[in-house]
């Protein structure tokens, strides 16, 4: 390993610790959930939970993450809100659609 790799793993590893003493109990640890728990949440690929974290899904808001290096996670209450936000967000968008629809007939 080089000496900057070396670096860059003390770094992370750092972040780590920091991060896992902010998560005592672990109940809380279970609430923060990676790309492979999400996708099986989903029921979706992990790539496509990645591309949802990038906001690089079209008509989908951005997924909330924390970035520990390279690995993402995802709070349960985040995702859970992300959900709930994007549901209503097409739930509003197919009712605009069904009143428009509905407004041309009339016409």
């Amino acid at each position: 390993m080089t000496i900057k790799s070396e670096d860059k793993l003390r770094g992370l590893e750092g972040a780590i610790r920091n991060h896992n003493s902010l998560v005592s109990s672990p109940e809380s640890a279970a609430e923060l959930l990676t790309a492979p728990e999400i996708a099986e949440t989903l029921r979706c690929s992990k790539a496509q939970v990645y591309r949802l974290i990038s906001g690089r899904v079209k008509g989908v808001s951005k997924l909330p993450a924390i970035s520990l290096g390279r690995k993402k996670i995802v709070r349960r209450s985040s995702l859970d809100a992300w959900l709930e936000t994007n549901e209503r967000a097409m739930l509003h968008a197919q009712l605009e659609t069904n009143a428009v629809g509905c407004m041309d007939l009339k016409g």
